[in-house]
């Protein structure tokens, strides 16, 4: 899921975000090969809208201050959106660089020698990459439909286990909503199932007293008890022992541990 907003000046900058699964722009320029998408997939952002895909492609980048280029595949075109999202996670997997976040500033650098290959800056409390430019070539390519469904899968994600896990276990009255506000559509039987790991996590000892007799004794002490009795909080762990003469005596001492308790 992607944060961004539909109604934000658009410039022509690229923006790092560690949540975007995909590279997205709103420059059909900045794909210097490309194809129509002709899938029905969508693109969910932050504010609840699904964006249409119009075009996936391939760009290579490079700054005016340096030769260094950088592989962005599979960026969508997307012509609604405000801001060019650049993908963390696959602009480090491609490029095999990483990226370093500083109150002011971030930077990108090469893995092999830790050279800095790319600065940002913040704006607007946002990081930005504001001298990235494509490398154009004139060569257009057929990307295969399948390879595309696969990457985009995602954002049609109605399974409610799922988001449930991805919200971090939220309740249902809360994972509704979010769906809801989201324009993700489940069905209402589909909303109500068994979270193991909620029952596993959420639960927590009572506070109810444990109790057990032993006895009787083949020896009676020297003041003649042959019995005991022990109640136990369950939620402490506190432990209580009384010595009964007869196991019928059990009842009494529960009546004056309940007292004091």
């Amino acid at each position: 899921m992607l944060a961004s907003s539909l109604h934000a000046q658009a410039d022509d900058m690229w923006y790092p975000d560690s949540g975007a699964s995909n590279h997205l722009t709103n420059d059909i320029s900045y794909l210097s090969t490309k194809q129509e998408y002709q899938g029905k997939q969508r693109v969910l952002v932050g504010d609840g809208n699904s964006l249409l895909i119009s075009h996936i492609g391939h760009s290579k980048m490079h700054t005016a201050q340096s030769n260094i280029t950088f592989s962005l595949p599979n960026i969508m075109y997307i012509p609604n959106i405000s801001k060019n999202l650049l993908s963390i996670s696959k602009f480090t997997n491609d490029n095999k660089v990483f990226v370093e976040f500083h109150p002011t500033e971030c930077s990108v650098k090469s893995q092999e020698t830790k050279m800095v290959l790319l600065k940002g800056h913040l704006k607007d409390e946002l990081y930005v990459f504001d001298n990235l430019r494509p490398i154009h070539t004139h060569t257009e390519f057929v990307q295969p439909l399948g390879v595309v469904t696969t990457l985009y899968n995602i954002v049609s994600c109605n399974d409610v286990p799922i988001w449930h896990s991805r919200l971090a276990h939220c309740s249902f009255k809360v994972l509704k909503r979010v769906m809801e506000s989201c324009n993700i559509v489940v069905a209402e039987n589909k909303m109500s199932f068994v979270c193991s790991s909620c029952y596993i996590g959420k639960a927590h000892k009572l506070p109810f007293s444990i109790s057990n007799i032993w006895g009787p004794s083949p020896t009676p002490s020297r003041d003649g008890f042959r019995y005991y009795i022990i109640f136990v909080d369950a939620f402490s762990r506190f432990t209580w022992l009384y010595f009964l003469h007869t196991k019928s005596e059990a009842l009494n001492y529960f009546i004056q541990f309940k007292d004091m308790v």
